[in-house]
This record gives C-alpha cells, sequence and structure tokens, in this order.
C-alpha cells in the first residue's frame, strides 16, 4: 500500500476532484446567521390559548414543542426569530412581534447583545437553514402534513421570511383597516378581505365602516361598546358576522 498524503485545501479554492467525491458541490449556506459566533439558544412558547397572552420559556426543546396553532420565539443572541403556526390566530401574531422587538431592546441592555440585531419572522413549512439549525435532528418530511402543505401555499403571498418591524407595519395596517358589510359577512367559500391577514376573526364588526356598521346593527360603534357581551354575539350571530 502506497504512503497516504494530506492536502489542505483553503474554502472557496477546492478542485472538482474534491466535490466528485462527496457526491457533487449543493448550494452552499453562507447567510451571516451561520458564521456568527454560537450561543445558548432559548425558545419561548406565545400563546393566548389561557384566554391572556402568555409567554414561557421550553427547556430542552425540539422540533415537537413546534405546535402550529402558536407562535415562538428562537433567541440566538445575534438574531431573534419569531416562528409563526399556520393555525394560530391574529392576536398571537401580532403581540408576539412586539414582544420580540421589546424583548432585544431590554436583553441588549443585560448581554450586550447588539440592539439592532436582525428579527426576523419564519413561517412554518418554510423554515431557512439558520433556524432549523438550532433544533437537533430537524425533520423537514415533518413538513408533508396537511397543516403545513396549508402554510406553503400561504407563503405565495405572504413570502418566506420578513422583517419584523415589516411584518409588525403591515398587520397593523390590515387591523385598521376597514370594509364593507358585503366583504365581511361570513358565506360559504367567501375568504375575508386581505386574505384575513391582520383580522380578528372573532370580532369582525370592529372592521365595518361607518354607514355599513349603522345600518347593520342600528347605532353606532361607541354605543356597540356599552352593549352586554352576550347581546352583542347574539346580534353578530344574526348579522352572519362570527
Amino acid at each position: 500500500m502506497g504512503k497516504k498524503k494530506t492536502e489542505k485545501l483553503n474554502e472557496g479554492e477546492e478542485p472538482e476532484s474534491f466535490w466528485s467525491l462527496l457526491g457533487g458541490k449543493g448550494e452552499y449556506q453562507n447567510a451571516p446567521e451561520l458564521q456568527s459566533e454560537v450561543k445558548e439558544a432559548r425558545l419561548f412558547h406565545c400563546s393566548n390559548a389561557s384566554g391572556k397572552y402568555e409567554v414561557e420559556e421550553i427547556l430542552n426543546y425540539d422540533q415537537d414543542d413546534l405546535l402550529l396553532d402558536d407562535v415562538y420565539l428562537l433567541d440566538v443572541f445575534n438574531s431573534v426569530m419569531v416562528w409563526v403556526g399556520p393555525e394560530s390566530n391574529e392576536e398571537e401574531k401580532l403581540k408576539s412581534f412586539e414582544m420580540a422587538l421589546d424583548y432585544v431592546k431590554q436583553a441588549s441592555a443585560l448581554d450586550g447583545r447588539d440592539p439592532e440585531c436582525s428579527v426576523i419572522r419564519v413561517l412554518a413549512g418554510a423554515e431557512p437553514p439558520f433556524f432549523t439549525r438550532w433544533f437537533h435532528g430537524w425533520d423537514d418530511s415533518r413538513g408533508e402534513s396537511d397543516a403545513y402543505r396549508v402554510a406553503l401555499e400561504a407563503l405565495k403571498n405572504e413570502g418566506q421570511i420578513m422583517d419584523v418591524k415589516e411584518a409588525l407595519n403591515e398587520y397593523k395596517r390590515a387591523e385598521n383597516a376597514k370594509y364593507s358589510y358585503k366583504e365581511l359577512i361570513r358565506l360559504p367559500d367567501q375568504p375575508l378581505p386581505n386574505g384575513g391577514k391582520g383580522i380578528d376573526t372573532g370580532n369582525l364588526e370592529k372592521y365595518l365602516n361607518e354607514t355599513d356598521f349603522q345600518n347593520v346593527f342600528k347605532m353606532t360603534y361607541d354605543q356597540w361598546l356599552n352593549v352586554p357581551k352576550w347581546k352583542r354575539d347574539r346580534l353578530k350571530q344574526d348579522a352572519l358576522l362570527f
């Protein structure tokens, strides 16, 4: 047997023979988040399932902790990512976006991180490598479920990765928008305006324009707020806004 020879190669200067032995050169992941110093990641569960918005840290987390009906904050020090499940509600999204920005602001004063570090939204079903790398044994086949297929379909309109400040502004614009009764009435196979983005489906009446609101409920919105909740719910059901 001949004597083995060791050859040192610099990154980026590899010959074709090097890559052919490895099965070919694939796409090179060079996102800034992949190049930075490694810190211990922390995962927080964000949900209002209890009736109020709560944030709880998950210790020793794994991919199975990511529930499709909630939102999560992943803190990797140089970056904070807000993972949005396809079945999470609008309040969870909005409050999680706001919380993530405040979280970075407060954390920077405690641990010295850059207060302008990236804070991005990640959608379920389209997790980039700089997100999945923080989950041991991440399984891409999980994305073959029906819920993930729905999420991936939604990506056609929402895009994959977005700065949280931009996402927050987008949702706030949608939250403050006004629509006609014809656009908001809940009929079979009729989608909500703007794909339902930024719309609280439990309070559709607040998106009615002033004229239609008075025509439907025979009162102003200020008067509506003084009506008992049980009566408001009944009126919304009768108007197919529930």
